[in-house]
């Protein structure tokens, strides 16, 4: 875990995403327990377990995919415990899955446009054909070119190794601009290192980084 520049000079500052005794049971089975995480700007975090420690669970739970049983989740101070997936999106909340959620009919290029044009309010000129948006297809193109995926950019999704759908997920997230990143569990074994975002050696599918994503907005490479 590499703690933000904040922390390492002493000072604390008010984290972007944080738990208070986050709870989730399934009947009887207590699947998350007094989670108390904190998520500073900048930091990155790795959650590591075996299968079936709830490493997914909690991924779920912040994003909204679950409802806690108890607890509280707090975005920039604000507590979005009731919040609807959605509009965590919105918020600035980011994830990738476990298994690929792409358009497999639909080349890599148009399925990270799909994402840009949401996140820019552009969704509605989808109707019309894309090239029209040229700023989306730029900003979509660049995205790719961030993960050296730019050779890709015409194929289908289906015409793509596994590896590389990957890096499109990663994608299509980053096209959000998101204030933090959830990649899921197994999403940081790319094969290529120079690729993985966040900055993250290949590991093992029992880890899940998250990180803060200011310095993506800030223009700089996270790796």
């Amino acid at each position: 875990m590499t703690p933000p520049a904040g922390a390492r000079r002493g000072v604390m500052t008010n984290p972007i995403l944080e738990t208070r005794a986050l709870c989730r049971n399934f009947g009887a089975l207590a699947a998350a327990r007094d989670i108390n995480f904190r998520l500073e700007a900048g930091a990155r975090h790795a959650l590591i377990g075996p299968n079936g420690a709830g490493k997914t669970t909690f991924v779920d739970l912040l994003t909204g995919v679950l409802r806690p049983t108890a607890g509280a989740i707090l975005l920039k101070g604000r507590d979005i415990t009731g919040v609807v997936q959605a509009e965590r999106v919105k918020l600035g909340i980011a994830r990738t899955f476990q298994i690929n959620r792409l358009f497999l009919r639909l080349s890599v290029l148009e399925n990270v446009y799909i994402a840009v044009a949401e996140r820019v309010g552009a969704a509605p000129s989808m109707f019309r054909p894309a090239g029209r948006r040229r700023d989306v297809v730029e900003e979509s193109m660049h995205l790719l070119d961030t993960l050296k995926l730019t050779a890709d950019a015409a194929h289908r999704i289906s015409e793509l190794p596994y590896g590389r759908q990957r890096l499109v997920e990663l994608a299509i997230a980053l096209g959000l601009k998101p204030e933090v990143l959830l990649p899921a569990p197994k999403a940081t074994s790319f094969s290529t290192p120079s690729t993985a975002c966040p900055r993250t050696s290949p590991c093992s599918s029992s880890i899940t980084t998250w990180t803060s994503c200011s310095d993506l907005r800030s223009g700089s490479r996270c790796w």
